[in-house]
């Protein structure tokens, strides 16, 4: 069965029918959305695998998104959301990989986390919100994966550590004879630093097991192991 086909039936099953409730969900259904369902027929815009309500001046997400079960990236940006309506994510859209939900006005930690429950999930963008540690992004990143205990030192190791190809050997960059006469060279070799840019693997233990980029960049295994080190130290 196809993809379509799957969530076509996933839209005739559901419990709740759509028709019958668009009375109750039209009293806070955003413009954009109206005029969807106004020039499509639902069987269309209810199987959509993307839909876009960027700067509609929500203050929550309209309860009609469960019957978008077939969803798989939803762009909330540029709102006035306090909370994210994790619960319903959770349960209508299980094939959701990409939220976007950035310059919003979040500002509750555990409310964010929950998103680490969606199985599917691999890119989460949480920029210009109010959340703890959001001027650093690998302080906001150590705080979504490991707040409250941190796993077992040998668990954090192979999550930070892990790879899922075989690594490169790091070889020595080669420092010119001739730099110590330089004009404007140090008259001490420099320290050489390393971090790791290599992506993060997946999967990886709960939450947020997929998750692959956030706020816009990739997830390294150095983002991580410094989200960690800030949680840590707090």
């Amino acid at each position: 069965m196809s993809h379509d086909e799957t969530c076509s039936k996933s839209y005739r099953d559901s419990p709740v029918s759509p028709l019958a409730s668009r009375t109750e969900d039209d009293a806070s259904l955003p413009e954009p959305l109206q005029a969807l369902l106004e020039t499509f027929d639902p069987d269309v815009v209810y199987t959509a695998p993307r839909l876009c309500l960027r700067d509609c001046g929500l203050s929550q997400i309209p309860n009609i998104l469960r019957h978008f079960r077939c969803l798989q990236v939803l762009d909330v940006s540029g709102n006035a959301l306090t909370t994210l309506p994790t619960r319903l994510l959770l349960e209508f859209c299980p094939r959701l990989h990409t939220l976007d939900a950035s310059h919003n006005r979040l500002c509750t930690i555990d409310n964010s986390r929950r998103l680490g429950e969606l199985p599917a999930l691999t890119s989460l963008d949480l920029r210009g919100n109010p959340l703890p540690g959001a001027s650093l992004r690998t302080d906001l990143l150590g705080l979504l994966f490991f707040a409250g205990p941190l796993p077992p030192r040998d668990a954090l190791r192979t999550l930070l550590t892990a790879t899922c190809t075989p690594a490169r050997p790091r070889l020595p960059v080669p420092r010119p004879a001739h730099a110590a006469t330089m004009p404007g060279s140090p008259s001490r070799p420099r320290s050489a630093t390393h971090a790791d840019m290599s992506l993060a693997p997946v999967p990886r233990p709960p939450p947020f097991p997929f998750l692959t980029a956030f706020n816009g960049f990739p997830i390294s295994r150095t983002d991580l192991a410094a989200g960690a080190a800030a949680v840590a130290a707090a």
